[in-house]
């Protein structure tokens, strides 16, 4: 599912990550690698503004 999918792209809960774009794909650096989600995966990823 979703988690497993995330899991294997390095995002975990409580993972810390910085949106890059918003543009299409979903773009995002977590632990200084660079990440693409399609926006259905992103709309279904909760996130805490920091």
């Amino acid at each position: 599912g979703l988690r497993q999918k995330l899991l294997l792209r390095g995002i975990f809960e409580g993972s810390l990550v910085r949106v890059i774009s918003n543009r299409g794909p979903v773009t995002i650096e977590i632990d200084r690698n660079i990440v693409s989600l399609g926006r259905g995966m992103a709309k279904r990823i909760r996130v805490r503004r920091i």
